[in-house]
């Protein structure tokens, strides 16, 4: 595994997108001085742009040009901006990233607002580029796929708060979810890159096959993370999800699997109105006594395994190995 070259192309990709981002909020809202500076600070809650660095490999993988479709993975981009900002106003999250959320900051109206103008802008843009593009392929299928992911992250959100609800959710539920909300936009990036460039269909699904499995390692170390990671690493204060009764795979598998009183004194926790920090440590460590992270860390490294064994067919080794560091460092619990 080369990390450091991966991360070299990873930066490469995120020096493209971010002034481009800038230049394109400017664009198209010149005339709203206060909304562009609101925008602009959310511009910055990203960090490394993994979408458009997966729309790269898939478009350059038969040798095109990425820097001839620069706008298309910034509207991803500004697409998952978007999602972000709907996403801490369900969650009532104060901060991201170490810093306010945008409903902490502006309020929940002007959020909301700021959010949706977002997609509208991401959609647009996509929407100008691939019909300005001559050379692009399969222009209809990608449109459709770009609108169709927007709506599946909204489904997901809607089970994510359903089942907070709920105690006990199967774990093929929580691979529904999160399939919504995470895998499929990790997967949609590199599919729209090989589809506008026209690639073989075996090779757009090889590379489609990888990011679905991708994206559940991704979502379930995140999981993970938010247990065991230091806040001043992770950004977000320790156990989030499970003070906000989130279904994330390590509480989900002790519901189901724990033995019996772990499964109870969950349960006696769960029927409070308010988790607290006291209580979220507990569960933690309830969660180590009965398996559940040392299960969910396997199934990362398991769906990291699947997201290589998809790119048998690849045959440019420079992407191939990029993709493998990409799964292999998704694998990894390290700071």
């Amino acid at each position: 595994m080369n990390a450091l070259i991966l991360k070299k192309e990873i930066d490469k990709t995120t020096s493209l997108i971010n002034p481009l981002l800038v230049r394109l909020i400017s664009q198209h809202l010149s005339q709203y001085k206060d909304l562009k500076s609101k925008i602009n600070y959310n511009l910055k809650d990203i960090g490394l742009r993994i979408r458009p660095f997966l729309l790269r490999m898939g478009y350059e993988i038969e040798g095109e040009n990425f820097r001839a479709i620069l706008p298309i993975p910034s509207a991803i981009e500004l697409m998952q901006i978007s999602t972000l900002i709907i996403d801490d106003i369900l969650d009532e999250s104060a901060t991201r990233n170490g810093r306010d959320s945008a409903c902490k900051k502006w309020g929940t109206k002007n959020a909301i607002l700021i959010g949706e103008i977002l997609k509208s802008l991401s959609t647009s843009i996509f929407i100008q580029s691939v019909q300005e593009n001559k050379n692009l392929k399969n222009i209809l299928e990608v449109l459709e796929l770009f609108e169709n992911t927007y709506g599946h992250i909204c489904i997901g959100q809607y089970l994510d708060l359903k089942y907070e609800q709920k105690n006990i959710i199967k774990e093929s539920e929580y691979l529904d979810m999160i399939r919504n909300t995470t895998a499929l936009f990790i997967q949609s990036p590199i599919t729209i890159g090989a589809l506008l460039a026209g690639i073989s269909r075996n090779l757009v699904n090889s590379l489609s096959s990888y990011g679905l499995s991708l994206g559940y390692a991704y979502q379930i170390r995140d999981d993970v993370i938010d247990l065991i990671g230091e806040e001043k690493f992770t950004g977000k204060p320790f156990a989030g999800d499970i003070k906000r009764k989130k279904k994330r795979l390590p509480i989900v598998h002790a519901f189901l699997n724990a033995p019996n009183p772990i499964k109870e004194r969950l349960h006696t926790i769960y029927r409070k109105n308010k988790i607290s920090d006291r209580d979220a440590q507990e569960i933690v460590t309830l969660l180590y006594e009965s398996g559940s992270i040392k299960y969910s860390i396997r199934k990362v490294k398991q769906f990291s395994e699947e997201a290589k064994a998809s790119l048998k067919q690849i045959k440019n080794q420079r992407i191939k190995n990029l993709l493998f560091d990409l799964a292999d460092i998704v694998s990894t619990f390290e700071n």
